[in-house]
């Protein structure tokens, strides 16, 4: 661990299923509503009062916003600079090949034998399918830090967007001018690791009523001191 590396294989470690995760979570929900989309807002005051859904309108003491990108509703005033960055990613077939001690950010040993590569940063891609050139690029890439690995067929692959601010860094503060919404948006490459410590975070937030010092960072007015007055 003295030496700085991209990452440490750790024997017999657990690894986290996300779909799993969201599932045993959701079983301890009192609801859960899937396939609703959330369509607009209405303000009183400086309170969100209402939120109009696909399912029809609910009434919420406190809302959060963890929408991947920052929200855009109809009459949810928030304009925060924010773009997609695709990714691709693919799996081998099963392979006796064995990633010991340190290893470099080239692939994953999943299950089974097989190996996850990816993601790629293909940053002025606006397609929305895979790339072909893009999947041999990275095999090509992955044969050449693994030579043993050149030879390994591709199983799945598919590409992905990631939500990004241009700082690289999430936003997670208040909706300005709002007393009861909050927003986490831009996790770009780390949502589903970060989001145990940004849950933490907001609900210190809401049930004490004070900003938690760890979230100045993340705060909105980072790009809302920066941007030009709104129109009236």
């Amino acid at each position: 661990m003295a030496r700085p590396v991209a990452g440490v294989l750790i024997q017999h470690q657990a690894r986290l299923n996300p779909l799993r995760a969201v599932a045993r979570v959701a079983g301890q929900l009192p609801s859960v509503a899937t396939r609703v989309a959330a369509t607009g807002v209405t303000i009183r005051g400086s309170r969100v009062a209402a939120v109009s859904t696909t399912a029809g309108t609910v009434y919420p003491g406190v809302v959060i916003f963890a929408t991947g990108m920052p929200p855009d509703l109809a009459g949810l005033r928030l304009s925060l600079p924010a773009d997609l960055v695709k990714g691709h990613l693919f799996v081998t077939a099963p392979t006796d090949l064995h990633l010991t001690g340190t290893v470099a950010s080239v692939a994953t040993a999943l299950d089974g034998g097989r190996l996850l590569v990816g993601g790629s940063l293909d940053i002025e891609d606006v397609s929305t399918g895979v790339r072909d050139q893009v999947i041999a690029r990275m095999r090509s890439d992955l044969a050449a830090a693994l030579p043993a690995a050149a030879g390994i067929s591709v199983t799945n692959a598919w590409c992905c967007w990631r939500p990004h601010h241009p700082d690289g860094l999430p936003v997670i503060d208040r909706v300005p001018e709002l007393d009861n919404a909050w927003l986490t948006s831009g996790h770009y490459r780390t949502g589903i690791l970060a989001a145990p410590a940004t849950s933490e975070l907001l609900v210190e937030w809401i049930t004490t009523g004070r900003r938690p010092s760890r979230a100045a960072p993340f705060s909105a007015s980072r790009f809302t001191d920066r941007l030009p007055p709104s129109e009236p």
